[in-house]
């Protein structure tokens, strides 16, 4: 049995992330937090995007895009 580093709960089997907590406990549950996190940030610039009219910001939006997407 194993404990979860986070809240210290027993863990029987092998999760990618506690049942307790939901904290990641593999390189995969981090990376599908990791993914999870650039998701929402990509949706933030765009919802941003459609809101702004300046050339500017939105330039900068773009490059903000471009660097999420690598």
């Amino acid at each position: 049995m194993d404990k979860c580093p986070f809240c210290n709960a027993d863990i029987e089997g092998d999760f990618n992330f506690c049942p307790y907590c939901s904290e990641p406990l593999t390189e995969k549950g981090r990376e599908v937090e990791h993914n999870k996190e650039k998701k929402a940030q990509l949706k933030l610039v765009a919802a941003l995007t459609r809101t702004v009219n300046d050339e500017t910001t939105l330039k900068i939006l773009g490059q903000i895009t471009n660097r999420l997407s690598n």
